[in-house]
């Protein structure tokens, strides 16, 4: 009888394992990203002949509330790095715009500008300069490195060379089920943003190891922070 009642209890165990490991991982999946291939935008932009299916990571606005702003949010620990690819439009034109478009080298890297203050924090958030993951003579796609610093806890607005408009947002020790929806206002913000002559289309389509989660904003006309001041006249 003794055996069985061990049986039995190791049996409990065991089980008791298995369903915490299922609910953990289940949990653990509502907060890790899993990067989604866009097939129609990879194909439209030449990245399946090279044998890319490409994420395309880009605010939107909300489908159950026009008001509303969708805004992935890209959440990595202080202190440490992760990849984020950058794809650029190179053949795009805009009314108003003569001329060729720069090439953007590989040492024209994306700024992190902090939130709200606007202030480039020079050591907090890092890119590198970027390797080239596939190009032809309409686009490029770069790899940058992305580094945070130990001391680089807060929210950033991330602004690509030659563009103009608000990436998604960065956050640096953030908690996705907590975000600051206050330093996450900017993102709403749907005014008139000045743009310098030349503008290359841009987007992310590549997060690395980051987490990546979306939080909803309201939309709204008037800059909240000298960070969006910044962005919506932006000269990068």
């Amino acid at each position: 009888m003794r055996s069985i009642a061990v049986a039995s209890l190791l049996i409990v165990v065991v089980l008791g394992a298995v369903f915490a490991s299922y609910f953990l991982s289940t949990r653990s999946a509502d907060v890790v990203h899993i990067p989604k291939c866009n097939v129609q935008f990879s194909e439209e932009v030449g990245a399946s002949a090279r044998g890319l299916c490409l994420e395309l990571v880009q605010i939107s606005v909300s489908s159950s509330n026009p008001s509303d702003i969708s805004v992935p949010v890209m959440i990595m620990n202080p202190g440490t790095t992760s990849t984020m690819d950058v794809l650029y439009l190179l053949s795009a034109r805009s009314e108003g715009h003569r001329g060729p478009l720069p090439n953007v080298t590989s040492s024209e890297v994306p700024l992190a500008l902090s939130v709200p203050s606007g202030q480039l924090e020079p050591g907090k958030v890092s890119f590198s300069n970027a390797s080239v993951v596939f190009q032809d003579t309409a686009v490029i796609l770069y790899r940058y490195t992305v580094s945070a610093a130990a001391d680089s806890n807060g929210y950033y607005a991330i602004l690509p060379p030659y563009y103009y408009g608000i990436y998604p947002a960065l956050a640096v020790g953030a908690d996705p089920n907590g975000l600051n929806k206050s330093a996450l206002s900017i993102w709403g913000f749907s005014g008139v943003i000045e743009s310098q002559e030349f503008v290359v289309p841009s987007y992310i389509v590549g997060t690395g190891n980051l987490n990546v989660v979306n939080a909803t904003v309201p939309m709204i006309l008037n800059c909240p922070n000298p960070a969006c001041v910044m962005i919506s006249h932006s000269q990068n």
